[in-house]
């Protein structure tokens, strides 16, 4: 997950005017002093203030005794300049695992306050009056949205073999699974767990929640997660962020099922990390089997990328330190030259895999600092 900056104003359908004379004017009933900045302003006469009319009409309405409120059908949101802007702000990634799913399957236009309904408080109706809400709206991937089991590793645990040695998480790629795992229920659906009150209908007091999912829009996802780098091992795990001290693999937090956010948030507390990144990484399934090979893959394509960069900079040391006899004094200096422009396309190539546009570009950014602090000069001297 990175920080995404969104674009303003938003899509234009949120905001496209009313034909009917019926509704010019302020739409009755909308309370657009509270509203104001829900969707970066809801305007009066404009076919998304027509359905929040709607819907507040609807979760309004008192019922009959032992009645059950239907279902209120959205339609503002799944506008496809709605999509279009989605895709453009976030490069076509899902907001909250950076893999791409342009090319693979259908976007899910995910509402990060869940309009219909709350998982974690069955008396609540949903944040209905942000169904329209640009601010509201994230591009998923159907993995981070929808329910479905995953296998998620775990801390290894040390045998009396293995005491005193460094414990790995193994990746068996042959038949797709961790040497030390769960088989977890992840995507983030109707869930939206929060540590204070819940916001009532038509407020916009994001911040009172104190919500425990991340936000790639309002959040640095940064202070929270931390992916796991290890050169010896390369694995694709992201862990939620010590809050002293270093991260490992130890703080690799999975709950079982049964568990609720609260239960994740009690075991993060005592684990000493963001509580908000255990949630998170749970909830989106971050860390689910296949996503965690994607990464892998990338982070082999790194370690390669490393090596030839290292043994280039040996190269070039050894051309320019070995006596030169005149007559191969061109040739040398033909070979350094070429060993420069490769070391170049390499680095040019890393720092394209850091940008936006890229898929998990937060963790190859992550890998690049690491490389640095590892002093690796080549790279620094490279610029990437």
């Amino acid at each position: 997950m990175r920080k995404v900056t969104r674009t303003l104003p938003g899509p234009t359908s949120l905001d496209k005017p009313i034909k009917s004379r019926k509704t010019k004017g302020t739409a009755a009933g909308i309370n657009t002093r509270a509203l104001g900045s829900a969707a970066f302003s809801i305007a009066p006469s404009t076919v998304a203030a027509t359905e929040l009319q709607r819907a507040i009409a609807h979760f309004t309405s008192p019922l009959p005794a032992g009645a059950t409120r239907s279902e209120f059908v959205f339609k503002v949101y799944k506008s496809a300049d709605v999509k279009v802007l989605l895709l453009h702000d976030f490069f076509g990634k899902c907001a909250y695992c950076e893999s791409r799913y342009v090319t693979t399957a259908p976007v899910d236009v995910e509402h990060f306050r869940p309009k219909g309904r709350v998982k974690e408080d069955s008396t609540h109706s949903g944040y209905w009056w942000l169904a329209m809400s640009w601010d509201n709206l994230l591009p998923s991937c159907i993995y981070c949205n929808r329910h479905n089991e995953q296998v998620t590793p775990t801390p290894p645990v040390p045998t009396k073999k293995r005491l005193g040695a460094d414990v790995q998480i193994a990746l068996n790629e042959s038949v797709g699974k961790f040497n030390s795992s769960l088989v977890l229920t992840t995507g983030k659906q109707d869930s939206f767990p929060v540590a204070k009150i819940r916001l009532v209908a038509q407020s916009v007091d994001y911040a009172s929640e104190e919500g425990l999912l991340l936000d790639p829009c309002r959040d640095d996802p940064e202070e929270h997660l931390h992916f796991h780098i290890d050169s010896r091992a390369p694995l694709g795990l992201v862990l939620p962020k010590a809050i002293a001290g270093r991260t490992s693999l130890d703080h690799l937090l999975p709950v079982n099922n049964s568990r609720s956010a609260a239960d994740i948030v009690a075991h993060a507390a005592a684990s000493g990390v963001s509580a908000r990144g255990a949630v998170s990484i749970q909830t989106y399934g971050l860390n689910r089997l296949q996503l965690v090979r994607e990464r892998t893959r990338i982070l082999r394509r790194l370690e390669f990328f490393e090596h030839l960069l290292v043994e280039i900079t040996k190269l070039v040391s050894d051309l320019a330190a070995a006596p030169v006899h005149v007559d191969c004094k061109e040739r040398n200096e033909r070979a350094v030259r070429s060993l420069g422009t490769m070391q170049t396309l390499i680095t040019s190539q890393l720092r394209e895999m850091t940008q936006p546009s890229a898929p998990y570009s937060a963790m190859v950014k992550a890998w690049v600092i690491d490389l640095k602090s590892r002093a690796q000069p080549v790279a620094v001297a490279g610029g990437v």
